[in-house]
């Protein structure tokens, strides 16, 4: 790997001044939906897809993916979406608040603009400032004893779900 690495990119597009939009057209996984989630706000094509599918590769996201999904999607959903390591399609990507906005199907980047256009006066919103909501805590254990069967050897979903957990107590 060389420098920048992907968690200083995703930062510095985080700290940006002015609202920073992704435009999502296709699949946005893994380093590019973490590349998303350090934008402002996300817009997506309709047939585009979401998610972070690391686990199946006995890792977890590695560029502020299991601390800014749940400040989007609360802890329950981000874990769903991490554990599972599948695609999440656009509209229920954006019922579950992992994106902003979905197009008609038309122009990806004129709607892209629009909605820039729209939040502009809103200003940034950073994603790693934001409160995790609805993160109760016996979730966790409830989420370890659901997938403890199916993970048994597997050291990488425990990892996410400490991560998730940790995201819930500290800043």
């Amino acid at each position: 790997p060389l420098e920048p690495y992907r968690p200083a990119v995703v930062n510095r597009i985080e700290a940006c001044v002015k609202p920073v939009i992704a435009a999502i057209h296709g699949t946005a996984l893994g380093g590019g939906f973490e590349t998303a989630m350090g934008c402002h706000y996300r817009i997506a094509d309709p047939k585009g897809a979401v998610g972070l599918p690391e686990v199946n590769l006995g890792l977890l996201p590695g560029a502020g993916g299991t601390q800014r999904l749940p400040r989007l999607t609360g802890a329950a959903k981000a874990l769903d979406i991490m554990l599972s390591g599948k695609p999440v399609k656009a509209p229920a990507a954006l019922e579950a608040g992992a994106i902003d906005a979905v197009t008609d199907g038309g122009d990806l980047e004129a709607a892209a603009i629009a909605f820039a256009d729209a939040k502009v006066v809103d200003g940034p919103r950073r994603i790693s400032e934001m409160p995790i909501p609805n993160a109760e805590p016996a979730m966790f254990e409830e989420t370890r004893k659901r997938i403890g069967a199916k993970t048994r050897g597997l050291i990488s979903p425990e990892k996410i779900v400490q991560a998730v957990e940790l995201a819930t107590r500290l800043s």
